[in-house]
């Protein structure tokens, strides 16, 4: 159970997520709570005009809990109106869906909501505000200025070849980059051989976005491609350092967006289970057709390996 306080007088703002409650949000006046030594027809209206310890608002989207059921977006308005910022309502469990974002306006990267301010560096991703944008640098810094491959000189053996943009993590730690892949005649898959090639040990192998979390991105469905090679992890050979340095500033960012202050034990404990080189591609979820990755989708896709990697680490990603 996870749960934050914000105090504003007698006005307590009780909230935080738990199994059966899901998110859940108290509005406390201790000056209505049940007082021992007043009248009783004071206490009365006490217990008339609220709920327990005071709360005359009381709201969750789980299975049950006090107060009235709201689904994740109403979740979201009531806490955002009551002083909760976007950055910590970003991190609760909720699954917002933006009437905005129905108008193609674009969102903040950290958080979602509606984006009002564009990073000078790389003039592509978004943010709503400059404590948002502050606090996705540890991880924005290492895309900003990424390179890709020139597509007019792929294809050129083959002018019906179409290729989908992809993101490269090299093993050496080196900074990540963009390249194309090949699509197979039926545009159905890629072909990534350049990159991870099969040999009698090992080949490569996948792993969906969908299978941890269908909340991750409500349009795509990330997949991490990855030389499958178990002597390698057994005997922790060729760790990938461009994702292990990725997923050490991405889980700092979600602790410290979840209020976590012991962040440096959890990081020391984050398992590195990509080895060798990895690549991430995206299809859309209504279609499934491979679409490009670009410089909107690395917030997302290292929240990915982060709760991929811990997953799959802990032999749960089948």
């Amino acid at each position: 159970m996870r749960r934050y306080e914000i105090k504003n007088g007698p006005i307590s703002i009780i909230y935080g997520h738990e199994p059966s409650t899901g998110v859940f949000l108290s509005v406390v006046d201790s000056r209505l709570k049940y007082d021992s030594e007043a009248a009783d027809e004071v206490n009365k209206v006490s217990r008339c005009a609220v709920g327990i310890e005071g709360s005359y608002l009381d709201l969750y989207t789980g299975r049950r809990g006090i107060g009235l059921q709201v689904d994740d977006t109403t979740m979201a308005c009531f806490l955002e109106r009551y002083g909760v910022t976007r950055l910590s309502i970003s991190a609760l469990p909720l699954s917002i869906q933006h009437e905005d974002s129905l108008l193609s306006l674009p969102n903040c990267a950290l958080c979602h909501f509606t984006a009002t301010k564009h990073c000078k560096g790389c003039q592509e991703v978004t943010y709503c505000s400059r404590e948002c944008q502050s606090q996705d640098w540890l991880v924005h810094k290492i895309f900003c200025q990424i390179e890709e491959d020139c597509p007019n000189d792929l294809g050129n053996n083959n002018a019906n070849q179409r290729f989908v943009q992809a993101l490269l993590l090299p093993e050496s730690g080196d900074d990540p980059r963009f390249v194309y892949l090949p699509l197979t005649p039926d545009e159905e898959d890629v072909d990534c051989r350049e990159f991870i090639p099969d040999d009698e040990n090992s080949s490569s192998s996948r792993y969906r976005s969908d299978k941890y979390s269908k909340k991750l991105n409500p349009k795509w469905d990330y997949q991490i491609i990855y030389k499958d090679d178990d002597y390698d992890r057994k005997n922790h050979q060729h760790v990938n350092a461009s994702v292990d340095r990725i997923q050490k500033a991405k889980l700092k960012v979600m602790s410290e967006c979840a209020g976590n202050k012991d962040w440096d034990e959890d990081i020391e404990k984050m398992p590195v289970y990509w080895r060798n080189v990895v690549l991430v591609v995206k299809t859309n979820k209504e279609d499934q057709k491979y679409e490009d990755v670009t410089l909107l989708d690395v917030s997302d896709i290292s929240e990915f390996l982060v709760k991929a990697g811990i997953k799959l680490s802990q032999g749960n990603g089948s």
